[in-house]
């Protein structure tokens, strides 16, 4: 039965959930190490070519002049050796951005949720901004002959209900390589944001979630003006939910 207390109950604001994403990562590294000991012990070479970085591996054999056979062999009859190849040609946790990408959208939901928003993950196909500032489906691409390079890179989640937007979603630690691209990428679409879409009413969240403190801030104060603009971490991005959407009752 719906009572006046079941409604308050029901009303309870929500409290913003703290990650720390570089220990998340660091745990999964150990575990991927972990993994990779498990098969070559076991001689489970399905499973164990399903777990390494294959190029990594290549790199390994011809620096110890062994076939593949023979390096597995010797590393199972050595802890000490196998401990240390898993741990070089096991997958690195940071390019296994996606999985910290699904938990920065699945925490900021679930607050989300009880705001009257649903935030959604999106696949690498689902909806990419355009160049000359759409926002297509992949099925319209398909239809309307649009190339991949006339597109920027496809949104990470969606938002909808009481608030209407897209989200860039991205874990970043430590500098170099794929990690510097991460805020080229954001840069082009806050820009592309500034470009096309300031009159639109959805919002755009920049989800970005990194140590590299001046690289963020960099891209925060170029686009302070940008209305409908949103440059935060997981924890900003709930906390900005909840004072702009929660209500208490009456």
């Amino acid at each position: 039965m719906f009572t006046e207390e079941n409604s308050k109950m029901e009303n309870i604001k929500p409290t913003p959930k703290q990650v720390n994403f570089d220990a998340i990562r660091s745990g999964r590294q150990i575990f991927n190490n972990s993994e990779v000991y498990d098969a070559i012990k076991s001689s489970d070479n399905t499973k164990f070519d399903s777990l390494i970085n294959k190029n990594e591996y290549d790199r390994l054999l011809i620096e110890v002049n062994r076939t593949s056979g023979e390096f597995l062999e010797e590393c199972r009859n050595s802890d000490i050796l196998c401990r240390t190849a898993a741990g070089r040609i096991s997958k690195q946790a940071s390019r296994q951005g996606t999985k910290d990408e699904d938990a920065q959208l699945e925490i900021c939901g679930l607050v989300s949720k009880n705001l009257g928003i649903s935030i959604s993950n999106l696949n690498n196909k689902a909806y990419r901004p355009t160049k000359n500032g759409r926002i297509i489906s992949h099925e319209e691409m398909k239809k309307e002959s649009i190339s991949k390079d006339m597109c920027w890179k496809s949104f990470d989640g969606r938002i909808e209900g009481n608030l209407k937007g897209w989200i860039f979603a991205k874990v970043v630690f430590s500098s170099g390589g794929h990690q510097d691209n991460v805020f080229e990428e954001a840069d082009i679409l806050c820009n592309w944001v500034l470009t096309y879409m300031q009159e639109c009413s959805e919002l755009f969240v920049i989800l970005i979630d990194t140590n590299l403190t001046e690289k963020l801030n960099v891209i925060k104060n170029k686009y302070t003006t940008t209305k409908n603009l949103l440059i935060v971490n997981h924890f900003d991005f709930q906390t900005y939910l909840i004072d702009n959407y929660y209500k208490e009752s009456i």
